[in-house]
């Protein structure tokens, strides 16, 4: 069993690995939209590869015997000029 603490912060990256996919599919949804075939693909990719980290997280939390806790999130942004902006907005990320 690991500590309260311990659970608490792993259970808060649960979260953030989460918003991190749901950003990147708002990317690679806004780069379909856009006709940007190789950067849609890309940005699943990254999507896909945040929730294996969630995954992760939340499966170490169950093999201690801790409770995995999902918080609200924030909506990401959905939208971008184009793809810099895009790739620039993953980097500060």
């Amino acid at each position: 069993m690991i500590s309260e603490k311990m659970a608490a912060e792993i259970n808060a990256q649960i979260n953030r690995e989460y918003f991190s996919a749901f950003l990147y599919l708002a990317m690679a949804n806004d780069a379909a939209d856009k006709g940007f075939a190789g950067t849609a693909n890309w940005m699943t990719l990254q999507f896909e590869e945040e929730q294996e980290h969630a995954l992760k997280f939340s499966k170490y939390l169950q093999d201690q015997g801790a409770k995995v806790e999902l918080g609200a999130m924030d909506a990401p942004k959905t939208s971008w000029k184009g793809i810099l902006e895009m790739f620039e907005d993953a980097l500060a990320h």
